[in-house]
């Protein structure tokens, strides 16, 4: 169920809706089924790729901190949720976007540390 929320796209979003760049979710996405291909032995490992996804990772941080005001209490709400299988209905709505990308995040650190090992 968390892969899937972390695969998922927030419906409805138009581009005023959204509080982040489509060009980052785009490259999330990008980034996301390239480290798949290696994690499934489809693509050689790189690198170059394992740092593409540290630098993903850093500009999503710095996209949620400077959204939020308190980002450490929004990760805490986030991952609760993740782990009780709660909806969103405690968040924002641009915090329901902002926790997409958050799991974008995660999931693609998470693959990058599977395919450098």
């Amino acid at each position: 169920m968390a892969d899937e929320a972390a695969t998922a796209k927030p419906a409805a979003a138009t581009t005023d809706d959204r509080p982040y760049d489509e060009a980052l979710w785009k490259r999330g996405q990008d980034l996301y089924f390239r480290l798949l291909d290696v994690e499934s032995g489809k693509s050689r490992q790189d690198p170059a790729l394992v740092q593409e996804a540290q630098r993903f990772s850093q500009d999503v941080e710095q996209v949620l901190r400077a959204k939020l005001e308190d980002y450490d209490d929004f990760v805490t709400r986030v991952e609760l949720s993740e782990k009780y299988y709660s909806d969103a209905s405690r968040m924002k709505k641009t915090e329901v976007y902002l926790k997409q990308l958050y799991l974008r995040k995660n999931r693609i650190e998470s693959l990058a540390r599977s395919v450098s090992r």
